[in-house]
C-alpha cells in the first residue's frame, strides 16, 4: 500500500515522473557543461524546475529533518527565457508532510543579465503571490565568476523583505556557490550564505554539498539531475538540515 508519509517513496515518485519527462526534452541552446552557462536561460527556452538558483539553488523535492516532525515539500516550477538576456520563471511549492498536503503561495521570479563574460551580472527579483501569507520580495544582483572551463562561482548581494500589516522587515543574504565540472557532464561543489535573520540582529550560516550530473542526448541539452545536502545554520550544526533533489530539464520551443 503507498504510504504518502515516507519521504524515500515521496523522492522516488518525484525521480521517476523526473526521468519520463526527461525522455522528451532537450536544447540546442544550453550548454552541457554547467560552468559555461550564462545567467539567464536561452531565449525560447523552457526550463522545467524547482525554483531559482537565487537565493541559494532550490528542487522539486525537499526533506528537512528537525528536531520535531519533518517536513517535505515538492516545488512545481518553469522558466522561460526571453531574448537571450531576460528570464521569467513561476514556482508553487506543495507541502506533503507531515500532515494533508498544503498548497503555499506561488512565487514570480524574473532576471535580467546586463553583463556577460567572465563575470556574468543580472537584476534578480522575486515575490510571492501572499494567498496564505503576507506579501514578500526577494531582490538583489545575481553574479557567477567563470573561473575557466569546468568552474564557475555564483555570488551576489540580495535582501529579503516581508510587509505584514504590523511589522514590514528587512534582511540580507550574499550566497556562495563554487559550481565544479568534474567531467563535462558530471558537477559538484561546495555552497554556503551568509543570512540575516530578525532585521539583522542574528546571522545563520547555511552550508553543503551537492553532486549532479548532465544528461545529454544527440547533442541536445537534456537537463540536470543534482542532490544536495544543506544544513541550515552549521552554528547549530544538524538541528536542522535539508536534503534536495532537482531535475532541471530543458525543452527549446
Amino acid at each position: 500500500m503507498f504510504d504518502r508519509k515516507n519521504p524515500l517513496i515521496l523522492a522516488a515518485l518525484a525521480a521517476s515522473t523526473t526521468l519520463s519527462a526527461a525522455a522528451h526534452a532537450g536544447s540546442n541552446r544550453t550548454s552541457a557543461t554547467l560552468a559555461n552557462r550564462d545567467l539567464v536561460v536561452p531565449g525560447r527556452t523552457l526550463l522545467v524546475d524547482g525554483g531559482p538558483r537565487w537565493l541559494l539553488p532550490e528542487g522539486q523535492f525537499v526533506y528537512q529533518k528537525n528536531d520535531g516532525d519533518d517536513p517535505a515539500w515538492i516545488n512545481a516550477g518553469v522558466t522561460f527565457g526571453i531574448g537571450g538576456d531576460f528570464q521569467l520563471g513561476v514556482v508553487q511549492p506543495l507541502q506533503v508532510l507531515p500532515e494533508d498536503i498544503d498548497l503555499h503561495d506561488p512565487r514570480v521570479h524574473l532576471l535580467y543579465q546586463f553583463v556577460e563574460g567572465v563575470a556574468d551580472v543580472g537584476v534578480f527579483a522575486q515575490g510571492n503571490v501572499p494567498v496564505e501569507g503576507d506579501p514578500t520580495f526577494v531582490g538583489g544582483l545575481p553574479i557567477q565568476l567563470h573561473l575557466g572551463s569546468y568552474a564557475r562561482f555564483d555570488t551576489g548581494p540580495f535582501v529579503r523583505a516581508g510587509f505584514p500589516e504590523d511589522d514590514p522587515w528587512l534582511d540580507f543574504t550574499a550566497p556562495f556557490v563554487l559550481n565544479i565540472n568534474v567531467t563535462r557532464q558530471f558537477f559538484l561543489g561546495p555552497e554556503a550564505a551568509i543570512w540575516t535573520e530578525n532585521e539583522f540582529d542574528y546571522v545563520r550560516v547555511p552550508a553543503g554539498f551537492f553532486l549532479g550530473y548532465t544528461m545529454a542526448d544527440g547533442g541536445e541539452t537534456v537537463g540536470d539531475l543534482s542532490l544536495r545536502f544543506r544544513d541550515l545554520n552549521v552554528r547549530d550544526s544538524g538541528n536542522v538540515v535539508q536534503l534536495i533533489f532537482a531535475a532541471d530539464l530543458f525543452f527549446d520551443l
